[in-house]
């Protein structure tokens, strides 16, 4: 194989993986004191360019949480958030979006008489 042909193939997967890595992994700049977790996440949604679903049902959006985080994985963060008063969620990531909803995993066990 040509040197030429080899540098052609080598610029092709860098440019092919070069879409693919920001979809995975991002991490984000943000400070925010005294804030909803609802407005949290927007503002994440808006440094991050990504689209956040939160599926609602059993979660308090409303509770009051402190942000701040210097170059963190969105995840990571969002998952801190909802820790933060009391609530584990599950955080799925996909290409262009993050959809949240309540750990169920995580929910203490009931006896079923």
């Amino acid at each position: 194989m040509s040197t030429q042909k080899i540098t052609s193939l080598s610029l092709a997967l860098m440019i092919l993986v070069s879409f693919c890595l920001p979809s995975f992994g991002q991490n984000v700049n943000l400070n925010l004191r005294g804030v909803t977790i609802k407005k949290a996440i927007t503002e994440i949604q808006k440094v991050s360019g990504k689209s956040i679903i939160v599926e609602s049902d059993g979660l308090d959006l409303d509770k009051t949480v402190n942000v701040s985080s210097a170059d963190k994985d969105i995840a990571t963060l969002i998952e801190e958030l909802f820790s933060q008063t009391g609530q584990d969620v599950s955080v799925t990531k996909s290409q262009n979006s993050i959809e949240v909803s309540r750990d169920t995993c995580k929910l203490p066990w009931h006896n079923v008489t």
